[in-house]
């Protein structure tokens, strides 16, 4: 007999605000329900109130404010570029440190790129 995976509660109302975060009801910056109006909203407990805001806050959804509450982070939708992927050659191909050298100065002065091999 297949066992099925307990759905808690936390998951659930997760799941709503992650849905509301998609659909633009709440935005990147937007602050979120406090704790008590979410235990008030969906019936729930303090403690599971911030297991959801845990649970949305581990997948870089919301984060929170000291003594402000939570607020929404990040939305798939704002930045779709993170769905695209990058098509790197399959074979690999070996390089010499004097050339790699030579690709970071070169690189370096493109405006909009950020180089992270050097300290600003």
């Amino acid at each position: 007999m297949a066992q099925q995976k307990t759905t808690f509660i936390y998951e659930k109302v997760a799941g709503k605000l992650e849905t509301l975060i998609e659909k633009d009801v709440f935005q990147v910056g937007d602050r979120l329900p406090s704790v008590r109006e979410l235990r008030d909203q969906y019936e729930i407990s303090i403690s599971t109130a911030l297991q959801v805001y845990n649970h949305l806050e581990r997948k870089g959804l919301v984060e929170p404010r000291e003594k402000s509450g939570y607020f929404v982070q990040f939305s798939r939708k704002k930045c779709a570029c993170l769905d695209q992927n990058s098509n790197p050659d399959p074979v690999a191909k070996p390089v010499s440190v004097d050339e790699m050298v030579a690709e970071i100065r070169e690189t370096a002065t493109i405006k909009g790129l950020v180089n992270l091999s050097m300290p600003t």
